[in-house]
């Protein structure tokens, strides 16, 4: 494998009154093309700070992240727009599904921003995640796993290289959150490169890797 993720001496700094919030601090990190990462720590660690550095949402104020062999830390956000669209879909804790679309119709969102035809791609990632028979249906009217679906089927949906997931089980049931990470490994058995931040121990260790961090440090 190689890497598709570095983190090289990475420190986000944050203003708040008259303290300074040090949330990462000389970060260093390789994540490898195909590899499964946990991130895992107490609250207010660092871990979405993290991964919202490694998915190109926010900027270091020391270090650079790159991606393959862009330094999408110091890319203009036009630029960095595009990037993101072609390589890295987000999965969010809280969904983020648009309540008057069906699933289809959230799940074909980031088509229409990049542009893209459907081309069968839609229904191609409802059999991936198991909701071919739940397409026409309003979020009001499936489970929270099956929402959760939704959501990683719309980060498939441009067939992006990373998925970065920020605490995808939080929302669920024990039963669901299990449903879920079998889902992820299911996935990252087709050569995805997928880095999840979560509390849940027990299903960090069904990843390939599991990243420590506290204060701002990878222990």
């Amino acid at each position: 494998m190689s890497a598709i993720l570095n983190a090289v001496g990475v420190t986000k700094l944050y203003i708040r009154g008259a303290e300074t919030v040090r949330a990462l601090d000389n970060i260093n990190i390789s994540i490898e093309r195909g590899d499964m990462v946990a991130v895992v720590g107490p609250s207010g660690s660092g871990k979405t700070t993290l991964l919202n550095m490694l998915g190109g949402f926010d900027k270091p104020t020391n270090g650079s992240i790159y991606l393959k062999e862009f330094e999408i830390s110091n890319m203009k956000e036009k630029e960095l727009n595009l990037i993101r669209r072609k390589e890295i879909g987000y999965i969010f804790q809280n969904f983020h599904l648009l309540p008057t679309l069906t699933v289809r119709e959230n799940i074909s969102i980031p088509l229409i921003f990049s542009g893209k035809k459907e081309d069968g791609r839609v229904e191609r990632v409802l059999e991936v995640v198991g909701l071919s028979n739940r397409a026409n249906h309003l979020p009001s009217q499936i489970s929270g796993g099956e929402m959760q679906r939704t959501a990683i089927a719309r980060a498939l949906i441009n067939d992006p290289e990373i998925l970065i997931a920020d605490e995808p089980t939080g929302n669920l049931d024990s039963e669901m959150a299990l449903s879920i990470f079998n889902l992820f490994n299911s996935i990252n058995q087709q050569e995805k490169t997928i880095i999840i931040v979560t509390h849940n121990l027990e299903l960090a260790k069904k990843c390939r890797r599991c990243l420590h961090i506290k204060d701002g440090r990878i222990e």
